[in-house]
């Protein structure tokens, strides 16, 4: 509930501010979150539900944004972008397959507590990676000053003439 009432959110931070000023500050808050779940071992129900809403702001915050990086960074022409997007939505979707499974067989294998540590750990580099790594995508379009203009905005009168 908590990241689905986000979603309007996370647009406007991205549309507005950039991707990555959603991006990084997601992947951040979903890290402390798994760091905090590791460090508490969920040791009460209360605790639980708290690391589950940071989590879920956190996940919230990026809601999006992987098909919003796709759909900035593929090409123009509609053929080139379906073979662009293909190959994108697959390892994005790979990641939502095999993440879980990864993170479980690391809880099986070692710990829970271990596989928070992991998850946590991913948290911070993606952040870290898509502070260094990743180019801003947002493009904005350039804002006209109307009071640098002589004419007034949508005076229709004045370009159309007298009629």
């Amino acid at each position: 509930m908590v990241d689905a009432g986000l979603f309007p959110v996370a647009g406007y931070i991205m549309d507005r501010f950039g991707r990555k000023c959603a991006g990084i500050p997601s992947s951040i808050i979903q890290a402390a979150g798994f760091l905090v779940l590791a460090l508490s071992n969920a040791s009460s129900y209360a605790m639980l539900a708290l690391v589950s809403i940071v989590i879920g702001i956190g996940n919230g915050l990026s809601s999006g944004l992987v098909s919003t990086l796709g759909q900035d960074l593929s090409p123009n022409d509609r053929r080139e972008r379906s073979l662009f997007l293909g190959p994108w939505r697959l390892i994005a979707n790979s990641g939502q397959l095999f993440g879980p499974v990864m993170s479980g067989a690391i809880a099986d294998r070692q710990s829970m507590t271990f596989s928070a540590l992991v998850v946590a750990t991913v948290g911070g580099v993606c952040a870290l990676w898509m502070l260094l790594c990743v180019k801003e995508s947002l493009v904005k379009e350039p804002q006209i000053d109307h009071e640098l203009v002589d004419m007034p905005p949508n005076d229709l009168q004045s370009i159309a003439g007298p009629s």
